[in-house]
């Protein structure tokens, strides 16, 4: 009988130090992902925060998707004639674009929100996300830029980019164009 109460003992006393030394491990664990899930989340953070500055060099009126297939008739040889009325025209500088945005959404800053953001010291001639209006010029035209080169990476070209900057819908014809190319 003695032996068996030695036993239970020493049984015990193993099962507590495997609990004990479980428990340690566990808190290891536990330590370990903690510092590495508040360094992904610090370096996250940081992401987020840090400035950004997007620059377009130029816009093409009719723009590159990232990715297309094109039927084998576009690498056909056309006759010279047909390939002069299919070919779209030359690429504007994306400071022209948002200069012509400009124009019609506000004719140079003398109307609706425009005159509403010149009236309280800021400035929003692009129609720009109403009722936003931005400390500079500068910053209005960097987020139109950021928002058509946006349009761009999702493969739209420059039509259907202004249709949707203008109306929110992706098509490509809208009363938009008809002033865009006017100015």
């Amino acid at each position: 009988m003695e032996i068996v109460k030695k036993r239970k003992k020493t049984r015990k006393f193993k099962q507590n130090i495997e609990r004990f030394l479980m428990w340690v491990f566990m808190l290891i664990g536990m330590l370990v992902v903690l510092g590495w899930s508040m360094n992904v989340f610090r370096e996250a953070g940081n992401y987020l925060l840090e400035p950004k500055k997007l620059t377009i060099e130029s816009v093409d009126v009719v723009g590159t998707p990232v990715a297309h297939a094109e039927p084998v008739e576009a690498h056909s040889v056309k006759p010279e004639r047909e390939q002069e009325e299919t070919q779209a025209p030359l690429p504007l500088e994306i400071d022209e674009v948002i200069d012509r945005i400009g124009w019609i959404e506000s004719n140079n800053g003398q109307v609706g929100h425009a005159k509403t953001c010149k009236e309280k010291g800021l400035s929003n001639n692009y129609g720009y996300n109403l009722p936003t209006c931005f400390k500079t010029d500068q910053e209005a035209r960097e987020a139109v830029e950021w928002q058509l080169k946006k349009y761009a990476s999702e493969g739209l070209d420059l039509q259907t980019s202004l249709c949707r900057y203008n109306t929110g819908e992706i098509k490509s014809e809208c009363d938009y164009l008809n002033k865009f190319y006017a100015k």
